[in-house]
């Protein structure tokens, strides 16, 4: 299916259409007065219309989208449509009953939406799907569509009427808020609203620079066309999207990336890999500093800039590769890139908890590339390096010394995402995954792969996500996690009826325990302590994890003397 822009010329389609959907000729009893009915219901539609575009399958029309945003004017008809839509009648008590019908419907749809006392920005007007097409996915794409141009305009509230005439469960299932409806003797009025929430930033401990926590990984991006990769990247840019990892899997995306962020490149944040080369066209890991230094020369150059947001000091898992680097000169050498501004900060990717010690104790990192899924921090995987407690203490010791970490692998490479391939008796979520690691200490951004704007179209998702959608807990019901009795700071227990955030303290005190003192200012600095607990019981019993929370507020209270 493809949606494209309305063009004059298919207004009859569209009429004929409206009139079908609706099945106007039973209701105006004859295909005449329908279709009169339908050619006057869409020229109010237009009135109210700043964006036309319609849905083609195999070269016919199969969908329609009319959509109003605030800050744009209405669209113009041009004479000759306006005539063929509006004058072409000699029935005009009909025409004007018609008129009068309408009138009605808009004034009880404003009657609603004054009742709400709200502004909006953006406006649903008309969304339609042929019926020969419907139950199809169609109708889920056109509005996602919808979402999308909402979102490129900056709307951040938008609103539709319906009715019961019209499938509105459907929007309901879409998470739209049913916020009041007008009672008719013959049908009912809905009025729907949602927020289109916007992308949330981290900031660099080390820095200002604030990061988008969905970043994109690039690794299979090369597998698309050069144009479907610059569309990928640049609809990554106008969602919100400002991270990118660039350990791809192919040479020819750095081109690519380069012509997507062309006079844009303030707005993306590049992770760029010393350690990984392409001469063959293809990824290839490397030591020897030549070639490293041919590599970043030539990434520039395809990227088409001359400065590296973050150098990374790439894919060191075992100590002999440590040595190697160092030997070679290639942590100098980036050392020496920083002093001369090129690079602006340093950083590390590596699955192996014991490396990332080692060159934390360096003191040079300000970011670590690290994997982080449910599956590798309860030992099920090819890259499950440590146990559990150990990669927690990495998390724990990158968040108390104020170095990033940015997460690899948060599907287990997908096996997470399919029943029949993870080591857990159900799949989970993509959204579910990147919460997982959202939550952990010191992450600020998760950086899923995609292959092209479809993938790119699902990973968003998380930002519309609700507080259900992203709880992860039911991974305290697998055998394979081993987990009980610690809080990982999932939030499952609140709302507090104390107003308390558990999760938050438990962190803060944990990172306070290993030394940390920037997290006891932050928990003196918060508005209710745990000495305002008043053992309730409320988070016990929600716990998936079973921690005894009513316990750990009595010892976060006297640890911290309130």
């Amino acid at each position: 299916m493809q949606i494209e822009r309305f063009q004059w010329k298919e207004t009859s389609r569209i009429v004929e259409m409206i009139c079908q959907v609706w099945k106007l000729d039973r209701m105006f009893k004859s295909l005449k007065n329908g279709m009169i009915f339908s050619q006057e219901y869409f020229y109010d539609v237009l009135l109210h219309s700043t964006d036309l575009f319609i849905a083609t399958k195999q070269q016919r029309i199969v969908g329609f989208l009319a959509l109003s945003l605030s800050k744009k004017e209405k669209i113009l008809i041009p004479e000759e449509y306006q005539n063929l839509l509006y004058h072409q009648h000699d029935d005009f008590h009909l025409i004007s009953s018609y008129h009068q019908m309408m009138q009605n419907y808009h004034q009880n749809c404003e009657q609603l939406l004054q009742k709400m006392h709200q502004n909006y920005d953006g406006e649903i007007v008309l969304f339609m799907v042929d019926e020969t097409y419907q139950y199809q996915g169609l109708g889920t794409k056109i509005y996602e569509y919808a979402e999308y141009l909402f979102k490129k305009e900056n709307c951040s509230h938008y609103i539709l009427y319906t009715d019961t005439s019209c499938s509105y469960e459907f929007y309901d299932h879409h998470q739209m808020k049913r916020l009041d409806q007008y009672r008719r003797d013959d049908f009912t009025i809905y009025l729907y609203a949602k927020e289109l929430k916007s992308m949330e930033y981290r900031q660099l401990p080390h820095g200002n620079e604030k990061m988008s926590v969905i970043g994109l990984g690039t690794s299979s991006l090369g597998e698309s066309s050069d144009e479907e990769i610059i569309a990928t990247i640049q609809e990554a840019i106008i969602q919100g999207v400002n991270y990118l990892d660039l350990a791809s899997g192919h040479a020819k995306t750095f081109q690519a990336i380069g012509q997507a962020i062309k006079g844009q490149r303030e707005k993306v944040y590049l992770q760029i890999h010393f350690g990984a080369n392409y001469e063959t066209g293809e990824y290839g890991w490397t030591t020897n500093l030549d070639k490293i230094k041919q590599s970043i020369q030539w990434q520039l150059e395809m990227l088409q800039t001359d400065y590296i947001d973050f150098g990374f000091i790439h894919c060191l898992d075992e100590e002999a590769d440590l040595k190697a680097i160092e030997k070679a000169g290639v942590i100098d050498y980036i050392q020496e890139l920083k002093k001369q501004g090129i690079v602006k900060h340093i950083g590390l990717s590596s699955h192996t908890p014991e490396i990332v010690h080692k060159v934390l104790d360096m003191h040079i990192l300000d970011m670590v590339m690290f994997s982080i899924n449910p599956a590798y921090d309860y030992k099920h995987g090819e890259y499950a390096i440590g146990q559990t407690d150990e990669r927690m203490a990495l998390y724990q010791r990158c968040e108390k010394e104020g170095v990033a970490i940015s997460v690899m692998k948060a599907f287990s490479a997908g096996q997470l995402l399919d029943a029949n391939k993870s080591p857990f008796p159900q799949a989970l979520t993509r959204i579910q995954c990147l919460q997982y690691a959202l939550d952990k200490p010191g992450v600020v951004t998760v950086l899923p792969g995609v292959r092209n704007r479809d993938d790119l179209k699902e990973i968003l998702k998380y930002t519309q996500a609700s507080d259900k959608d992203k709880d992860y807990t039911v991974i305290s019901t697998f055998d394979a996690v081993e987990h009980q009795g610690k809080c990982v700071y999932c939030k499952h227990c609140h709302p507090c009826p104390m107003g308390l955030d558990i999760a938050l303290m438990n962190k803060y005190y944990d990172l306070s325990l290993l030394g940390d003192d920037l997290a006891k200012d932050h928990y003196h600095h918060l508005e209710k302590k745990a000495s305002a607990c008043v053992q309730c019981g409320h988070c016990n019993h929600r716990c998936p994890f079973h921690v005894d929370q009513m316990q750990r507020m009595e010892e976060i209270a006297l640890y911290f003397g309130e």
